[in-house]
C-alpha cells in the first residue's frame, strides 16, 4: 500500500552503530520530546523496536519493552516527570489485512487520546487515521551493524 503522507523539513539525522546510537539517545529525545505521534519506518530488523527500547530506558521505565509484532500493541509507563506523555503505546500494524482491524481494536480512539504518546510501526497500513501532526523516524540499514536515522515532519 502506498503512503499518502508527504514528509518534509528534515530536522534530525544520525548515522552509526548501536553503541553510537546509545550515546545519541539524549539528542534524539530532545528532537522528539514534544511530539505525541511518532511513525517508525524501516524494513524488518532495521531496529524500530530497539530504538523504542533505548528511548524508554533512557527516560526510565520498569516495563520490558518488546516488539509488538504479535500483540499488535504494547503499552509502557515512563517514570519521568519530564515526559509530557507518561503512557506510551507502541504498535505494529504489519500483520493486519485491513484498516478496519485497527479501528475495531479502538486504535483510532487511542490516537485521539491526548494523554498517550504513540510509536507506530507500519503506519502505511493505517494512514487514513494517523493524525497529520505526526513525525517520521526513518531507519535505514547502512551495513549489518550500522543505521541511518532521520526525522521529518509530516506535510
Amino acid at each position: 500500500m502506498d503512503s499518502i503522507f508527504l514528509f518534509m523539513d528534515l530536522f534530525y539525522s544520525f548515522e552509526g552503530n548501536l553503541d553510537d546510537l546509545k550515546k545519541e539517545i539524549p539528542q534524539l529525545w530532545d528532537s522528539i520530546a514534544v511530539h505525541r505521534i511518532i511513525l517508525l519506518q524501516g524494513e524488518m530488523g532495521a531496529g524500530k523496536t530497539t530504538l523504542v527500547q533505548l528511548l524508554a530506558n533512557y527516560l526510565g521505565t520498569d516495563d520490558r519493552v518488546q516488539s509488538p509484532s504479535y500483540a499488535l500493541m504494547n503499552e509502557y509507563f515512563i517514570n519521568n516527570e519530564d515526559d509530557l506523555y507518561p503512557t506510551w503505546v507502541h504498535s505494529d500494524w504489519f500483520r493486519i489485512n485491513d484498516i478496519s482491524e485497527a479501528i475495531d481494536m479502538g486504535f483510532q480512539e487511542m490516537l485521539e487520546d491526548i494523554n498517550l504518546r504513540h510509536f507506530i510501526e507500519w503506519s502505511e497500513k493505517i494512514n487514513e487515521i494517523v493524525p497529520k501532526d505526526a513525525i517520521l523516524i526513518k531507519i535505514e540499514k547502512i551495513t549489518k551493524a550500522s543505521r541511518k536515522i532521520t526525522l521529518s515532519y509530516l506535510m
